[in-house]
């Protein structure tokens, strides 16, 4: 079994027809639902997807629905230490700290298209983007 943290780029970019990383996204996701994958994600990847769609005038709920089927981590007062020794370790933002905690408790592989945030993390976890991912499994 494989298990994802999957950053809110990728999910963003599936749902952005205009987004450069569209078509990939697509790609990535149709395979990970064909493929027995276990994907988690720290709550801030709902809520940063829920802000930017609404942003671009588009209802965040069903999108909203789709993510609550997936494992969502809570945070608490545990989460706060291990993303505090991220942040230290990392020099992360917030989000991304969270973001990369998430993979590094449940063992996950993270997958980003955000560059800086997979080589930072890469320190810590295995990191990739959906297109390398997509390489390695296909």
């Amino acid at each position: 079994m494989i298990f994802l943290t999957i950053d809110s780029s990728v999910f963003l970019s599936s749902l952005l027809e205009r987004d450069h990383y569209h078509q990939t996204s697509l790609a990535f996701f149709s395979h990970i639902h064909q493929h027995p994958y276990i994907t988690t994600l720290p709550m801030i990847v709902v809520l940063e997807i829920a802000n930017i769609l609404s942003k671009y005038n588009k209802d965040p709920r069903p999108a909203i629905e789709s993510l609550m089927a997936l494992t969502i981590l809570p945070h608490d007062q545990s989460t706060i230490e291990e993303a505090i020794t991220i942040f230290k370790r990392l020099h992360l933002k917030t989000s991304d700290a969270l973001v990369v905690w998430c993979a590094y408790v449940s063992e996950s592989t993270l997958i980003s298209w955000d560059k800086q945030l997979i080589r930072q993390a890469q320190k810590l976890i295995e990191a990739s983007t959906p297109s390398d991912f997509l390489k390695k499994m296909i």
